[in-house]
């Protein structure tokens, strides 16, 4: 049929024009745009469940059998839809989500680690090399021993 009509699918999430959809694909893809502008400010689940809160949307934990999480769910309060993570997108499984906050936990302990040792500065020079003159006389003489010439460059 999308042959038939030259339709095609679009390609990811945010290529989806949202003011066509209906139905419960408006719940999702507001879930969706909410859950990922949500995880930009968020280290850990509270953090999460504390921002998605007052924009009514609620996540449970689904547990297995021996009481481990296995999966998140999300509810639009206001309709009282409920969707897996996994199922509104790959990026919002549980897994994925949890590997984002427990990232932003080491990106912000490094952080917080450079605020609190500012005498630590991050070189971009690359360097390590030594501005004495001996060392650049020792690898000179070790060319010599291994009969290094180095060749004229062609031009």
């Amino acid at each position: 049929m999308t042959r038939e009509y030259g339709l095609t699918f679009g390609k990811g999430k945010k290529n989806v024009r949202r003011e066509r959809l209906k139905g419960k694909d408006v719940i999702k893809y507001r879930i969706y745009d909410e859950v990922n502008a949500s995880l930009k400010s968020c280290s850990s689940w509270q953090d999460l469940c504390k921002v998605l809160s007052p924009k009514g949307i609620s996540l449970d934990f689904v547990r297995d059998s021996d009481g481990s999480v296995c999966g998140v769910t999300f509810t639009d309060n206001e309709s009282n839809v409920t969707f897996a993570g996994g199922k509104i997108d790959h990026s919002l499984s549980f897994d994925s989500i949890n590997q984002l906050l427990e990232n932003a936990k080491v990106i912000g302990a490094a952080a917080a680690e450079m605020l609190l040792q500012p005498h630590i500065v991050p070189s971009s020079s690359g360097g390590g090399g030594s501005s004495s003159k001996d060392d650049d006389d020792e690898d000179k003489d070790r060319d010599k021993k291994n009969n290094y010439i180095p060749r004229k460059r062609k031009r």
